[in-house]
């Protein structure tokens, strides 16, 4: 099963200007965020927690997080990589920031089943 994982991420504008003493100001804004294929999981909730143990960030400053997810079936063929980042990829919901396997490897591609 293949799973495309959407992350969001969010900053905090508050934590520009800390000093590092007493608590951080929060000004939280959402931000971007990254699309990942994970290939050969189980099931969602594994994609999810490859994804969560491997992408996710939280700080006083910055945190991303999946947001949503799909199962692809095995004809979804993805576009890769920024310089192929148009906005006509970007609508078709296929481009992806990454492909992982169900460990969190990076792939170069797909794998055939």
């Amino acid at each position: 099963m293949n799973i495309l994982v959407h992350t969001q991420s969010l900053e905090n504008y508050g934590g520009h200007d800390w000093n590092g003493k007493g608590e951080c100001p929060q000004y939280w804004k959402f931000k971007g965020g990254m699309s990942i294929l994970v290939c050969g999981v189980k099931s969602d909730r594994h994609a999810v927690a490859v994804v969560l143990s491997n992408s996710s960030t939280n700080s006083d400053h910055y945190m991303e997080f999946p947001s949503r997810w799909e199962e692809v079936g095995a004809d979804f063929v993805p576009i890769i990589g920024r310089e192929n980042c148009t906005y006509e990829a970007y609508k078709s919901g296929r481009y992806v920031h990454r492909i992982w396997d169900e460990k969190g490897q990076e792939l170069e591609e797909v794998p055939k089943e």
